[in-house]
C-alpha cells in the first residue's frame, strides 16, 4: 500500500482555526482569497448540526450560528441529501438554500454539489468518509463532494469531473483537497468492498490496499482518489490530501466507524465570497 510519503506528498493543507472550531484549506485560501473552504472539529458544540437525532429547531439554530461564523447567510447554504451514490447536481438561482432550513429540503439523491454562484457556500456532512473540495480559479467553479467507498465504487470522482468541464472548468488548472477522513491504518475492509472498488480501477485497489488477514484489508481511500484524479487529468501539484485522521483524533473528529449510531457530522463547506 502506498503512503502519502511514498508520493512525496508532505505539507499538511488543512489548519486548525485558533479558536479551534474548524480545520481550513489554508493553503489555498492564501493563495486564492476569494475561496472560503473547510472543515467543522467537534469543539464546538454550537457546530454539531447533524446528528441523526437532531430536532428541526436546533438543527436550524446551529446553522445559522455557523453561517454566521463563516460570515455568510444562513438562508444561502445549500446542502445535499447524501445518499452514498453519485449523484452531482450544478447549483443555479433556484436551487440556492435548499436544505438550509430542514434536511428534507436538501437536494434529494445527490452526494456532490457544483456552482459558479458568488456567496452561495456549499455544505456535505462527513464523519469518515472524505470531503473532496475542487477550485478552479480561472472559471471561478467550486465542486463540493461526499466520497465514502461507495460513492466512490459508484464512480462519483469521474462523474464530477465531467460536470465540472460542463461548467468550462480546465482540469489542468483544477486544484483538489482532500480532507480530514478515515485513513489508510485505521480502515479495514473485506473483499465486497474490493470487489465494487476494483470495477473502478483494479490499480489503484493494489496501490491502496495492503491484507492484513484473510479477506480483509486496509484501505488508504485518500490513496485512492489521488491516483483516480491523477489518471483523470488533474494535475499532481495540485492534488493535496490531509494526513488528520477522523478515526483516530478523537478530540477533534466524529467517526462514523468509532462511535457508530452516536456519532455526530463534521460539516464541510465552500465558498467563493468574491
Amino acid at each position: 500500500m502506498e503512503t502519502k510519503e511514498d508520493e512525496n506528498v508532505i505539507k499538511e493543507p488543512f489548519e486548525l482555526s485558533p479558536d479551534g472550531w474548524v480545520y481550513t484549506w489554508r493553503s489555498k485560501e492564501e493563495q486564492y482569497p476569494a475561496l472560503r473552504a473547510g472543515i467543522t472539529t467537534r469543539h464546538a458544540p454550537t457546530l454539531k448540526f447533524a446528528t441523526p437525532h437532531a430536532d428541526d429547531a436546533s438543527v436550524r439554530m446551529n446553522r445559522m450560528r455557523f453561517a454566521s461564523y463563516i460570515g455568510m447567510e444562513a438562508d444561502k447554504m445549500t446542502y445535499a441529501e447524501q445518499v452514498h451514490e453519485s449523484g452531482v447536481y450544478v447549483i443555479g438561482e433556484g436551487e440556492v438554500g435548499r436544505g438550509h432550513a430542514t434536511q428534507d429540503d436538501a437536494i434529494p439523491r445527490t452526494d456532490a454539489l457544483v456552482t459558479t454562484r458568488i456567496g452561495v457556500p456549499l455544505i456535505i456532512f462527513v464523519a469518515d468518509c472524505a470531503p473532496l473540495f475542487f477550485y478552479e480559479p480561472e472559471r471561478k467553479v467550486i465542486a463540493l463532494v461526499h466520497a465514502g467507498w461507495r460513492g466512490t465504487a459508484a464512480d462519483i470522482i469521474r462523474r464530477v469531473l465531467e460536470v465540472l468541464d460542463a461548467c468550462g472548468a480546465s482540469r489542468k488548472h483544477l486544484h483538489v483537497a482532500i480532507g480530514p477522513c478515515i485513513q489508510g491504518s485505521s480502515y479495514e475492509i473485506d473483499h465486497p468492498v474490493i470487489d465494487a472498488l476494483s470495477k473502478v480501477d483494479p490499480e489503484a485497489v493494489r496501490r491502496a490496499t495492503k491484507k492484513t488477514r484473510p479477506g480483509h484489508f486496509l484501505l488508504d481511500l485518500p490513496t485512492f482518489h489521488r491516483i483516480l484524479l491523477e489518471k483523470e487529468g488533474i494535475p499532481k501539484a495540485h492534488v493535496e490530501s490531509s494526513h488528520y485522521c477522523t478515526y483516530t483524533l478523537a478530540n477533534d473528529f466524529y467517526s462514523y466507524r468509532r462511535e457508530r449510531s452516536a456519532a455526530g457530522r463534521m460539516a464541510a463547506y465552500m465558498v467563493q465570497m468574491f
